[in-house]
């Protein structure tokens, strides 16, 4: 590792760049390095698919090409070309890779004097134990075989593990050999504060009563039930209206729904959006409906836009949750339950107001410049 006096070179290796939370703070990560003195960052995308060209323009991408596919047949399917030629000529100190296909690629021939770092954004379903019931699928086999593989490479380059919360720490921490465990260090997301910021908080009388949520269109979201929570606060003579952004294979499910149940007037489908801040900064709640979520950063997103937060429990997203205070959490999948707390604070305006300016100053404290210091030292550790 460089001295204090030389310059610190990173390299995040992550397969694409569309639309996703690891996506996104990958180039957010990336760019704030690049501000701090004597560092260098980089970003290496194993596809040619890049959504973000606004963060893309402020730091260095390279797209290389490159791929490790092992093969329980022993037929590989490895090209390694571009990256190669990448570490040849950046010479990195870190490898801070993002999402499985990334760590299989970079530990492919992990190399001496350089600390690996491996984002552990979710509980990648790769590492789980093999069951009985898994033996008779190849899919479930496979995963094993890649699994037992990278964690010998892990063994020899001395990797680091970054948690993004407590639920996939302790996913990891059950699923890893104990000897790599000492290694797993909790570190929350962050977000860009400032371009979420919104310090005015919403009239909480002005109608239609605005929702938003933003997300993959996938099972794990579960925009389904929002659709359940809408008809609930019809039924209680709140004209409301909701915008779900993000696209997915899901979305015409959803419209269908929409459509069948007559909700056109009260739901818009907007698909992906260069720019979700406008919808949050006119919002007055964030409603999310994930059953699952590794942490959670479109939750601190709408608490900078000074927006109260309702959420299912998705586990990571405890993380950065405090119950009536930077909003509420919903236990169970209930709709009627989901409805009526947010009915009840639009019939209380000073602690719809506590909560919002509470989440707004929460936020605060997970900017990504305050986040890069403390990786710093999880690079030079």
């Amino acid at each position: 590792m460089p001295s204090v006096q030389n310059e610190l070179r990173v390299l995040h290796v992550i397969p694409s760049l569309i639309k996703g939370g690891a996506e996104r703070l990958c180039l957010d990560i990336a760019i704030a390095l690049n501000n701090i003195p004597n560092v260098k960052a980089k970003v290496a995308v194993m596809e040619d698919n890049i959504a973000y060209h606004d963060l893309a323009e402020q730091c260095e991408i390279v797209k290389i090409n490159s791929k490790v596919i092992p093969s329980l047949s022993g037929k590989w399917n490895i090209n390694t070309e571009g990256y190669d030629k990448l570490l040849n000529e950046f010479k990195p100190h870190v490898i801070h890779s993002h999402l499985f296909v990334a760590e299989l690629l970079t530990r492919h021939k992990p190399l001496k004097d350089v600390h690996y770092v491996s984002h552990l954004h979710d509980n990648m379903h790769q590492f789980r134990k093999l069951t009985l019931s898994d033996l008779g699928n190849k899919k479930r086999i496979t995963e094993w075989y890649e699994k037992q593989h990278l964690i010998k490479k892990y063994k020899s380059c001395k990797n680091t593990y970054i948690a993004i919360s407590k639920h996939t720490e302790s996913y990891f921490k059950a699923v890893l050999p104990n000897k790599l465990c000492n290694r797993i260090i909790l570190l929350n997301n962050a977000i860009n504060f400032k371009k979420f910021e919104r310090t005015a908080i919403s009239n909480i009388s002005l109608r239609p009563l605005k929702l938003v949520m933003t997300g993959s269109m996938v099972n794990k979201k579960n925009q389904i039930f929002l659709l359940d929570v809408v008809e609930e606060l019809i039924k209680n003579n709140i004209e409301v209206h909701l915008d779900l952004l993000g696209d997915g294979p899901n979305r015409k499910k959803i419209q269908t729904q929409i459509e069948e149940r007559n909700l056109q007037e009260y739901i818009t489908m907007h698909g992906n959006v260069a720019d979700v801040v406008p919808y949050l900064h006119q919002a007055h709640f964030y409603t999310h409906s994930a059953t699952y979520e590794p942490f959670g950063l479109v939750l601190l997103e709408a608490m900078a836009a000074s927006l109260v937060c309702i959420a299912l429990d998705g586990g990571g997203n405890l993380d950065i949750h405090e119950e009536g205070k930077n909003g509420f959490v919903i236990d169970t999948v209930d709709a009627k339950l989901f409805a009526q707390k947010i009915i009840q604070l639009t019939n209380n305006d000073v602690t719809y107001q506590n909560i919002a300016k509470y989440a707004h100053d929460y936020a605060a404290q997970f900017d990504i410049n305050t986040y890069v210091k403390k990786l710093l030292d999880i690079y030079k550790s």
